[in-house]
């Protein structure tokens, strides 16, 4: 179920957090109408992680904090997605490895992240599966 969800309606979000750092957040996310909160609690309840917003008509399940990005990434590594949205979370999943991985954030890095954050999602340009 949530394979399929993420791929109708996830989004992976690569933030750069201050222009004066090199500091990022990662969040995972699935956004649905308000008829539909019942589905995010059950996902949020099941996996024991992230948190349910409610704006409006619509609802989200966030996952933001290291620790539980972490666990989004093996999920959707052992089930991979089947959408363009499996492009999106191999640049993610490359980001957040690479972030994780410096100790100290050079300059290569910080420039690798943003380049993989600008082709994600709506900026995409290649579609070339793996």
């Amino acid at each position: 179920m949530l394979k399929g969800l993420t791929d109708a309606e996830g989004t992976f979000y690569i933030k750069h957090r201050n222009v004066n750092t090199n500091a990022y957040s990662f969040k995972y996310s699935i956004g649905v109408h308000i008829d539909d909160k019942d589905m995010l609690i059950f996902i949020q309840k099941t996996l024991g992680m992230g948190k349910v917003f409610i704006s409006g008509k619509k609802v989200e399940y966030e996952v933001f904090d290291f620790k539980s990005i972490a666990k989004i990434i093996k999920i959707f590594t052992n089930y991979p997605l089947n959408s363009t949205k499996l492009l999106n979370f191999l640049d993610f999943k490359k980001a957040f490895e690479l972030y994780k991985s410096s100790n100290r954030k050079s300059d290569e890095v910080i420039q690798e992240i943003a380049k993989l954050k600008n082709n994600m999602n709506t900026k995409r340009t290649n579609f070339n599966f793996p």
